[in-house]
């Protein structure tokens, strides 16, 4: 019987661990660009809890201020997959869109955040850029805002509820400004928010970097429970 060299065994357990990090790097958004389907997958094999915790930051909006007892009612998101899901396109995209189209990848999601913010500079190549860079660049930048109830979106369209309402009581429906100001309205409300999506995107990156250090980790035991089993039966 042959007799392998702790070296040997050293060697073959690296090359193992190598692969198994890489796979779940791979697998839980840190390596590459997240598509529609990896975004889905990561989404799903959550545990539960971590989707009610995820569902709870893509109502954030939805819970403050006068939304909690209107908007927050109809648009509010669900901890199950699907519902998740949606709620983050219906941020990405504006009202058509989001039913015309079929769902974005993580990525295009936070390369749309970053640029609706102007977070990324003439000299960030987006094509070469990882999903995980772009969460970090946007966790950063989060950091260091006031937390607001509102977006920059709501706002503006409370403003143009107001010069709508003031259209249709002093302007009339007839009245050119009043009926510009009424279409404003209906284009602005019909666009997409993704300041709301931050919260949970700050959420799933942290939940995924929880997710990445259990499956690094189990994966490790299995490294070492296979290399134990290989190595006996061969000596």
């Amino acid at each position: 019987m042959k007799k392998y060299s702790l070296w040997k065994i050293l060697t073959f357990f690296v090359i193992l661990e190598t692969l198994f990090i890489w796979v779940a790097l791979f697998c839980w958004g840190f390596y590459g660009q997240v598509g529609p389907q990896r975004f889905k997958a990561m989404v799903q094999y959550s545990t539960q809890k971590q989707k009610q915790t995820l569902s709870d930051a893509l109502n954030f909006y939805y819970n403050k201020g006068f939304a909690k007892y209107t908007t927050g009612y109809i648009l509010r998101c669900e901890p199950n997959t699907e519902s998740i899901m949606q709620q983050f396109m219906w941020f990405h995209r504006n009202t058509l869109t989001y039913y015309v189209k079929d769902n974005a990848s993580y990525h295009e999601v936070l390369l749309a955040t970053l640029q609706y913010f102007d977070l990324l500079t003439d000299e960030n190549n987006t094509v070469s850029l990882s999903t995980y860079y772009l969460e970090s660049l946007l966790g950063n930048w989060q950091k260091r805002q006031k937390e607001s109830l509102i977006t920059g979106k709501d706002k503006n369209s409370l403003l143009i509820t107001l010069l709508d309402t003031g259209g249709t009581f002093f302007l009339s429906g007839s009245s050119p400004v009043g009926a510009t100001v009424s279409v404003l309205n209906l284009l602005h409300k019909a666009g997409s928010d993704p300041a709301k999506c931050i919260p949970a995107i700050v959420v799933f990156k942290q939940q995924r970097e929880t997710n990445f250090l259990w499956t690094a980790s189990a994966l490790t035991i299995f490294n070492l429970f296979f290399i134990f089993i290989v190595f006996r039966k061969k000596q």
